[in-house]
C-alpha cells in the first residue's frame, strides 16, 4: 500500500514538474505570438498599400464613400480579390450588401 502511495505521489511530482515546464512554454509562445502578429499584421498592410491594384480600389472607396457609383467600388474590389486568388461567396455577398433593391453581387457578376 505504502508503495502505491509512494508511486503515485511520484508521479504527481512528474506532471507538477511537466506543469512547469508546460507554462514557460506556453508564456514564451504567448509572448512570441504577441510580438509576431502585429508586425505580420503591419507589414501585409505596408506590402498591400503599395500594390497599384490597391490602391485603386482605395481611390475607388473613397469615391464611393463621398457620394459616387457604389458599384465602382465593388467591381474594383471584386477583381482585385480575383487577382489575389481570394475566393468571393455569392450568397454572402448578395445577402449583405445591397443598393436600391439592386444586388451589387448581380451588378458585378452582369459585368465580367
Amino acid at each position: 500500500m505504502d508503495s502505491e502511495i509512494d508511486a503515485i505521489r511520484q508521479e504527481l511530482e512528474l506532471l507538477r514538474a511537466r506543469y512547469v515546464v508546460y507554462g514557460k512554454a506556453a508564456r514564451i509562445m504567448c509572448g512570441f505570438a504577441i510580438v509576431l502578429i502585429p508586425v505580420a499584421a503591419i507589414t501585409a498592410a505596408v506590402l498591400s498599400a503599395e500594390l497599384p491594384t490597391w490602391r485603386h480600389v482605395a481611390a475607388e472607396l473613397d469615391k464611393a464613400a463621398a457620394g459616387a457609383d457604389v458599384v465602382d467600388a465593388a467591381v474594383a474590389l471584386r477583381i482585385v480579390l480575383m487577382l489575389e486568388h481570394v475566393e468571393c461567396h455569392e450568397r454572402w455577398y448578395c445577402r449583405h450588401f445591397s443598393v436600391a433593391g439592386l444586388s451589387l453581387a448581380t451588378a458585378t457578376m452582369s459585368t465580367f
